[in-house]
């Protein structure tokens, strides 16, 4: 797939922004993070809402230091 847009994306300047596909796929998605944090809360004994704050408390680590 990367090889069926290489051309457009050296036209576009956006090199960098397609080959982030590879650490995508190598991590997984925010969605996989967020839902990898939730079990593990989870499975720790959490309730429900505790579960959902880890995630949000993620996401906001994330933003502010990157991922």
């Amino acid at each position: 797939m990367l090889e069926l847009v290489a051309e457009d994306a050296e036209r576009f300047g956006c090199q960098a922004e397609v080959q982030h596909a590879h650490t995508i796929l190598a991590r997984g998605t925010s969605a996989h993070r967020q839902l990898q944090t939730y079990h593990n809360t989870i499975a720790q004994g959490a309730n429900h809402m505790k579960p959902l704050a880890a995630v949000v408390d993620m996401l906001i680590e994330e933003t502010l230091h990157g991922v």
